[in-house]
């Protein structure tokens, strides 16, 4: 691996550490464990760094509806859920919708089941 690439790679660590405080958190969480002094050291530290995430959502579940964008292109709304702790109902998290690009080939094959179902409907209706 070339020089150039260590570098980037080690730069991109540092920043990810800097960026998420990882090294203050987990310096903060090893001083607590000495103090404490516990028998089981690395439960301790899964413990503490526990309690911090409390707060954190877990996904619960990932709702989706195929619908129409304001152009009538086909799209996606996806609603994420999640909870917090074992905190009940989960909570919506966040709503976005996803625009669907239409290959050549899935759009004829769309277009031959649509021509089949709506003949199928006019078979019914006569």
């Amino acid at each position: 691996m070339s020089q150039d690439k260590i570098q980037k790679a080690r730069e991109l660590v540092l920043n990810y550490i800097a960026t998420h405080s990882l090294s203050d958190k987990l310096n903060r969480a090893v001083n607590e464990v000495c103090k404490s002094r516990p028998k089981d050291p690395w439960l301790f530290l899964s413990d503490t760094i526990r309690e911090w995430t409390k707060d954190v959502p877990l996904i619960d579940r990932l709702a989706c509806k195929q619908g129409i964008d304001s152009v009538g292109g086909r799209s996606l709304q996806l609603q994420l859920y999640g909870r917090v702790a074992n905190a009940r109902p989960p909570r919506s998290l966040g709503m976005d919708n996803i625009l669907l690009r239409v290959v050549a080939n899935a759009a004829s094959d769309d277009s031959k089941s649509d021509n089949h179902n709506s003949s199928n409907n006019d078979d019914q209706t006569a």
